[in-house]
């Protein structure tokens, strides 16, 4: 009888990062890529947000990964220096 694979909790918790990214990725891009081209009034828009916070949502998830980089920039310069001591 083969045995199973028990993945860590890290491990576990890394793909559901992955895979919630990829479904807002997958979201934003057919809100912002094909969306315009629907009608106004076809049931598949009741499932996206209007077309005004385009910009506002893009920009706050620009932002938002800016941030992290940046902090995780300065964890990683923080961790370097102690390592260095």
């Amino acid at each position: 009888m083969p045995t199973r694979k028990r993945y860590s909790p890290e491990a576990i918790q890394g793909i559901i990062i992955a895979c919630l990214s990829t479904l807002g990725f997958l979201y934003l891009s057919v809100w912002l890529l094909f969306l315009p081209f629907i009608d106004d009034d076809h049931h598949v828009r009741k499932f996206f947000f209007p077309g005004e916070y385009k910009l506002i949502v893009n920009v706050l998830i620009r932002m938002g990964g800016v941030m992290i980089g940046l902090c995780g920039l300065t964890i990683g310069v923080a961790l370097m220096k102690k390592k260095n001591r």
